[in-house]
């Protein structure tokens, strides 16, 4: 939870989890986080709980600012150090892959599920398959 402002409001599922779904919406954080909201694929859907349901079905991934490209490694950031992991914003419509800590976010009402922080996310090359 390196580089994560106010780790205390993240429960920790699974340390290491990975999903892939279809990206349907990018944004920048308040705290300067960026947020990638994919829709899962039917293998990935069992991640998301009532709070992901309720608000459209989907994941959160956040990428932090210490992993965002252009953060030179070892240089300070809002929130922590930069690592040089160069996660990029993938753009809205590209099917990807994601891996990082699997968290239930806490201070939101109902509680949603997240990785959080994404520490990696690669565009696939196939699209997603029918349903997906």
């Amino acid at each position: 939870m390196a580089n994560v402002r106010d780790p205390s409001r993240l429960k920790v599922v699974s340390a290491c989890q990975t999903a892939s779904g279809v990206v349907v919406r990018t944004h920048k954080e308040g705290d300067a986080d960026i947020l990638v909201l994919i829709r899962p694929d039917p293998g990935s859907a069992h991640l998301l709980n009532a709070g992901n349901r309720a608000r459209g079905g989907v994941l959160w991934l956040e990428i932090v600012p210490a992993d965002e490209p252009g953060c030179t490694p070892g240089k300070h950031v809002s929130y922590g150090i930069c690592t040089g992991a160069n996660v990029a914003t993938p753009k809205v419509g590209a099917h990807v892959t994601a891996t990082g800590p699997y968290v239930e976010d806490t201070a939101h009402h109902p509680t949603h599920m997240e990785i959080h922080p994404a520490w990696s996310i690669t565009a696939n090359e196939r699209l997603p398959t029918s349903g997906s």
